[in-house]
């Protein structure tokens, strides 16, 4: 497992986040984040876009995520929209907006966001994807 980038409370962020690896927000990032995994801790707050494998919310999320898994703790505050493949929620996380389920899982590999709701709209199904979606 890779060692996550940490954004430490008090810093913010400003601006587009791309990795193929793990952040962990502790203070405050506005803009857009595609990575392998994002953790948004207790003291942490992002605003913008989310693309990941895994997006876990423990603190304030406000905008749009797409992701394959899921987290929501109990002391989650989620304003927006959130696709997802599999989601878990505690007791006591707060959600105001959308929760879309996707009927196709996103698999994320090094470098990529495969977003697959709309080729599911369209017909298509994982024999008409490229090898690196499978």
């Amino acid at each position: 497992m890779n060692k996550p980038s940490i954004i430490s409370a008090g810093f913010e962020l400003v601006g587009d986040l791309v990795s193929t690896g793990v952040v962990q927000v502790e203070g405050t990032v506005r803009g857009n984040l595609k990575l392998s995994a994002v953790t948004i801790g207790t003291t942490g707050q992002v605003v913008g876009t989310v693309e990941c494998r895994t997006l876990h919310i423990k603190g304030r999320f406000s905008g749009q995520a797409r992701c394959e898994e899921l987290t929501l703790s109990s002391d989650a505050v989620v304003d927006g929209s959130m696709c997802y493949s599999l989601m878990s929620a505690q007791r006591g996380a707060r959600i105001k907006g959308d929760l879309i389920k996707n009927p196709t899982p996103a698999r994320v590999g090094p470098g990529e966001v495969a977003i697959l709701d709309d080729a599911v709209e369209d017909g298509l199904t994982d024999s008409d994807l490229p090898d690196t979606l499978r």
